[in-house]
């Protein structure tokens, strides 16, 4: 029996916000390095293009695809899988808004900094939050399901589906730099890397169900363990 109000519990979420945080922060400085955005946005941008709707709301529908994905894969969808979908975005435009991430043009020792600097705070955060076993969001659930299913290391299956999406952007006509090429060969290297580090097989990494998460907030809930 345990409440989502214990200690530990709540030590997991902080830690779980802490991630996504970093997971915010790396997109601005990968964005703010002026020599390319991430894969994903690439391919959120071509999709915009041909069906002559905001990136935002692409964003929001392809997200929606990949979690309908992951649970048809047998991916375990949390309240962190929700959570990674509603604050990454909101934490990106304030950090954005606060103008603390400089945004240089023609500078490309300290460009070069801000998307390594990106990448690596984007793959602490990505480690950070999925590593508290909360549920990880739609494109890190894919990531762990077929790192699961397959046995092929997470570093080839982030990467493979960093340059996948990256290939069909460009064709649908997004706008790729040196810095997105860079981002989808490393970042997986770094996720792998963090959870090697910390000891944590992603294979094995089990996740709270969004279910239960709930229902331990009521007053009185408890999940029930076997």
């Amino acid at each position: 029996m345990r409440s989502f109000y214990e200690r530990e519990n709540l030590k997991k979420y902080g830690k779980l916000l802490v991630g996504l945080f970093l997971c915010g922060v790396g997109i601005v400085m990968v964005v703010n390095s002026n020599l390319g955005g991430a894969p994903w946005d690439v391919f959120h941008i071509g999709i915009s293009k041909h069906l002559g709707i905001q990136y935002g709301k692409v964003s929001i529908i392809m997200g929606a695809v990949v979690v309908l994905l992951n649970i048809a894969l047998g991916q375990v969808i949390g309240l962190g899988t929700l959570l990674n979908m509603c604050l990454i975005g909101t934490f990106t435009d304030l950090i954005n808004n606060s103008g603390f991430i400089p945004s240089p043009t023609g500078t490309l020792p300290l460009q070069s900094f801000l998307l390594a600097g990106g990448i690596l705070a984007f793959g602490y955060g990505t480690y950070l939050y999925m590593a508290q076993g909360k549920g990880a969001g739609p494109r890190d659930g894919l990531m762990q399901v077929l790192n699961r299913k397959t046995g092929i290391s997470v570093a080839i299956v982030k990467n493979g589906i960093e340059v996948i999406v990256l290939l069909i952007g460009i064709l649908l006509g997004g706008k790729a730099g040196i810095g997105t090429i860079v981002y989808a060969l490393s970042i997986g290297f770094v996720i792998q890397f963090l959870f090697d580090r910390h000891k944590i097989d992603i294979k094995a990494l089990t996740h709270a169900k969004l279910k239960e998460e709930i229902l331990s907030l009521l007053p009185g809930g408890r999940e029930k363990r076997p």
